[in-house]
């Protein structure tokens, strides 16, 4: 098994288990939709402090 791009952990998991050499969890359009996302509630007021980042 070589690699596979998942969005699902608990799938990612299974494949590193079954001997992925290589598992990609999620993808940089879902990711920067989330941050879009959440960067529209805090301008709507829905939101009044950001997540703590890394």
């Amino acid at each position: 098994m070589d690699g596979m791009n998942v969005f699902d952990p608990a799938l990612a998991a299974r494949y590193v288990a079954a001997g992925a050499s290589f598992v990609l969890l999620g993808a940089d359009v879902a990711i920067l939709a989330r941050g879009s996302e959440h960067l529209a509630r805090i301008a709507a007021g829905l939101v009044t402090r950001p997540e703590a980042g890394p």
